[in-house]
This record gives C-alpha cells, structure tokens and sequence, in this order.
C-alpha cells in the first residue's frame, strides 16, 4: 500500500513533466512563429496597423544575407494564429503544472529565458511594432544632426537622407522620458559604424534584458510575499510569451520601465533607504506611467510614524525619486515646451469620448477667459476625471491600510485601467505594467486578476494575425 507521502512525489513527478512538455511546447512555437516573420506579406493589415515588412526584409538582408519571396496572407495567417496559439496554451499549462507542484530550477530559467530572448533579440524582425525604428530615429536625430528630439520630429530625418526615416510612419516630436532618450543616444553613438541593423538589435536586447531583470526582481517580491512561489514567478515572468513578444521581440521600452519599477519594489522590501527610489525615479525617467509608485511606496514606508514624520519620510522620497528625472531632463530642457511630447501623447493615445469631452471642457474654458495653456491642462483633467479619482482613491486606501504589500494592488488596479480603458488603442504591450506586478502575488485576488491579464493578453496578440481589408 503506497503512502501519502509516495502519492505526493509521483504526483509532483507527474506535474515536473508535465511543465517541461508544455514549456517545450511553449517556447518552440513561440520561435516558429518568429521565424514565420521572413516571409510576412508585403501589404498584411491587421487590427493593430500594418506588419512591417520593410523590417522583415532587413533582417532577411543581415541575417539571411538574400531577400525570401513573402507567403500568401491568407497561408500566413492561419500559421500566424495556430503558432501563437501552442505558445500561449503551452505556457498556460506550465504554469498550472508549477501550481500543482511542478519545480522550477531559477538558474535553468533564467538561462532558457536570456537563450530564448538572444533569439528573439538577434534573429526575429520587429515586424509587429515600428517602436525600436521610432525610438532610434529620435535618438539620430539628436546624437547624429545636432536637434534636440524634443522639439523636432523624428521625420525631419528625410532631410538628412537618413536610413531610419524608411521605417517611420508617423510624425512626432520624442513622446519618452529624458533617461530613455539618454540611453537610446549612448546606443546609436556606441554603434554608429555598426549600422541601423545592429541599433536595432541592440534596442531589442534591452528589453530582453529588461525582461530578465523584471523577472529576477519579481522572484525576489514573490519569496517575500508568497514563500516557495519565487521560481514560478519567475517562470511566469521570463518565459511569458506576450512579454517575449513585445520585449526582444519588438524592443519596446516599457520593459526597461517595468524592470527599474520591479527592482525598485525588491530593493524597497529588502529595507535599502535609497535604492528603491532612485530605481523607480529611474523608471519614471523612461516612462511617466509608474510614477505612481514612488508615492504608494512613500506611503507604506511612512506607515507606523507621526504625521509630521510621515510627511517628511514621503517628502524625502519623491525628491530622491524625481532627482534622475530632472537631472535627465537637463541636457533636452528649453523651457516647458519641451514637455510638449510627452503632455500630448494622452490626447493622442485616449479615447473618443474623452478626446470630445476634452475638447467642449477646453472650448469652454477659452471662452470664458482662461488661458489657453491652463485651459489645456484643466480639459485634461475633466476628461480624465475618472483615472484621477482612481488614483486619488488608491492613494486614499494605501494611506488608511495597516496591512502590507497593497501597494502591489493599487499598481495592478490602477495601471489595468489606464491599459485597458484610459488609452484609445489598447496595445498588448500595456498589459506588461499590471501583469508583471500580478505575477509576484499568487493570492486570490492577484490570481483572478492575472487570469484576466491572460486572456486578454491572448486576445490581443492574436490580433496581430487577424488580416483585415
């Protein structure tokens, strides 16, 4: 008669081999599917715009070293979709199977992951986003013609004749914090002899490597909060295939937002004074959306003093976190024009009924004598009326909590809305913000919330691969 204690073991056994199986299945679906990018169609619309094919076709000159005839779009994307499909069904299973008692080794995970996004990184074409062209296209601007790129758009580069200006198709001054721009300078500048191909990869293994350092920092936040779930954080995070996807995929720089985020958290939980907010004003620096945290995190720090303290403690915190901020700013800065990127970038990205709302709040305001720029600044307010609320509410709740860790929570909450209601255009890669923090907690909450991410992870992606027109 076999004991309990036998049963356990052949039933983690069965759940070890399970995972591995689905992971396999996972991942090399996920690299058919990138490889499926050399031959994308010349003129494949899908939900999210139009492939690029003019990507495709540089990577099929630089690594292939000869041009491929494009597949049929109908043949394509019935691969397109049955590929990501065994990716995402693959992970799921994975992780379920950790979940049921499958272990995760986290160095064997981390080197999967770095191998899997090197791949990703140096052989797939950014077919699916033109962001890595768009964020080196302002960085030559400035590190290669002398024009600061915020205030000039990136498409003065047809000008200069300049081989990034083919890939572009919109017309914008720098809408990115002052660090990423800094960072995207230092890229072009250390690969200028290289060529465009080589800027390309390396912003791709930027946010490969982002991708790795989230989830080594999400590792860390999972083991404090849900002891014995840090390898399947990890898991979860690192081999993720929306966070493959829109990572060394596609370049996008959210990922090194989210992974200075991450480490913020970690180091905040690890008791480092200082650390935690230069981290996070770091992540604010390449994108304004987590700002948020270095409040939240503020408050929780703060928790347990008088009120004078407790003021000085977030005080204390918000000057430290915003120093890399303005220190990146310095060299770009002309006054308060140059935020004009980044302040219209809501009204370019929100939806219908808030751009209208906007607009009657800001024709009102004009007509009754209010300046045009504060009248500007008051639309924006009325129109985004209820993500104000939200913040203000979670900043409410945070204050008011004894327990610990709600600032997880009020991030997934309140950076789910902005990704999902806030912006007009809910790109998949939006979905990094909440769903990567989710991942660290494995409570219910976090776990209802992070099966939402999924689904509609998959939904999302599987637009990619839907050809319209």
């Amino acid at each position: 008669m076999k004991s309990v204690g036998s049963e356990e073991t052949i039933s983690q056994a069965g759940a070890q081999r399970w995972a591995v199986v689905c992971l396999t299945i996972s991942l090399v679906s996920l690299l058919m599917l990138a490889a499926l990018q050399y031959w994308t169609p010349r003129d494949f619309r899908t939900f999210w715009g139009l492939l690029d094919w003019a990507a495709a076709r540089q990577f099929q000159k630089s690594v292939l070293g000869n041009t491929i005839s494009p597949m049929n779009a109908q043949a394509f994307s019935l691969c397109f979709k049955i590929a990501l499909a065994g990716a995402w069904v693959g992970y799921a299973l994975c992780v379920l199977a950790g979940l049921r008692g499958a272990r995760f080794k986290s160095r064997t995970i981390l080197a999967v992951g770095a191998g899997v996004s090197l791949i990703l990184a140096v052989m797939c074409p950014p077919t699916l986003s033109i962001d890595s062209y768009g964020y080196l296209a302002h960085a030559r601007l400035g590190a290669y013609y002398g024009l600061n790129p915020y205030f000039h758009s990136h498409h003065e580069l047809y000008e200069f004749r300049d081989p990034v200006a083919r890939f572009l198709r919109s017309d914008i001054v720098s809408p990115y914090g002052p660090l990423w721009t800094l960072l995207s300078y230092g890229l072009v500048l250390f690969l200028k002899s290289a060529g465009l191909w080589w800027q390309v990869v390396g912003v791709k293994l930027i946010a490969g490597a982002s991708l790795l350092t989230a989830g080594w920092s999400g590792k860390r936040i999972a083991d404090h909060f849900s002891p014995g779930k840090g390898n399947l954080t990890l898991v979860a995070i690192v081999l993720n295939p929306l966070f493959l996807t829109e990572g060394p995929w596609s370049g996008h720089n959210d990922f090194l937002a989210m992974a200075l985020a991450m480490l913020g958290m970690a180091l905040y939980l690890r008791k480092h004074e200082v650390l935690p907010w230069l981290c996070i004003g770091c992540s604010v620096a390449v994108k304004l959306v987590t700002a948020p945290l270095l409040l939240w995190l503020a408050i929780e720090r703060s928790r347990g003093r008088s009120l004078a303290r407790r003021l000085l403690t977030i005080g204390l915190a918000c000057l430290i976190g915003l120093t890399p901020v303005v220190l990146s700013y310095a060299p770009f800065w002309h006054g308060a024009a140059t935020l004009d990127g980044i302040r219209t970038l809501p009204t370019r990205t929100e939806s219908a009924s808030s751009a209208a709302i906007r607009q009657k709040a800001g024709e009102f305001l004009q007509g009754h004598g209010v300046p045009e720029g504060l009248a500007d600044i008051c639309s924006f307010v009325v129109a985004q009326w209820t993500l104000i609320a939200l913040l203000l509410g979670l900043t409410v709740w945070l204050w008011r909590r004894k327990s610990q860790g709600g600032w997880i929570t009020a991030w997934v909450v309140f950076s789910g809305y902005m990704a999902l209601v806030t912006m007009g255009t809910r790109f998949p890669w939006y979905l990094a913000w909440p769903w990567m923090a989710s991942l660290t907690r494995w409570d219910r909450t976090h776990s209802v919330l992070s099966s939402a991410f999924f689904l509609l992870g998959f939904l999302l992606s599987m637009y990619y691969g839907l050809r319209i027109g």
